[in-house]
């Protein structure tokens, strides 16, 4: 879990945590097939205070997945990057702004970053 403690980053706005993960995220399966990662997913960022209780991560995330090239039908190495930018809130509102209802939440004074790494790597 990619979890960082973040109650004295809201207490300063304008602080920021800078963020070097390593991660190994599960296979993704995509229309039934199955792809496997062939190296952990390199994680850099920083998590930014952007006020009135939220945060912002903004980040990218490097791996490389094993897919079958559609010519020779061999496996081939892919690289996968995805550039992240999510704001984080004390309490998500959905009847709020666009953007505040596509926040995730603040939960304990904790972020976890990991779902919106897979998710965005995923979408890559």
């Amino acid at each position: 879990m990619v979890s960082y403690h973040v109650r004295g980053i809201l207490a300063d706005p304008g602080q920021v945590i800078q963020v070097e993960e390593s991660l190994n995220p599960p296979d993704i399966v995509l229309g039934g097939e199955r792809i496997p990662f062939l190296e952990p997913c390199r994680v850099t960022g920083r998590i930014s205070n952007v006020g009135a209780d939220a945060l912002r991560f903004d980040g990218r995330a490097e791996t490389k997945v094993q897919m079958q090239c559609a010519r020779c039908n061999k496996p081939v190495a892919v690289p996968l990057e995805a550039v992240i930018s999510q704001r984080f809130v004390k309490k998500v509102q959905d009847d709020g702004p666009e953007d505040e209802a596509e926040a995730e939440p603040i939960t304990n004074d904790r972020i976890d970053l990991e779902d919106v790494i897979f998710h965005e790597i995923q979408l890559s």
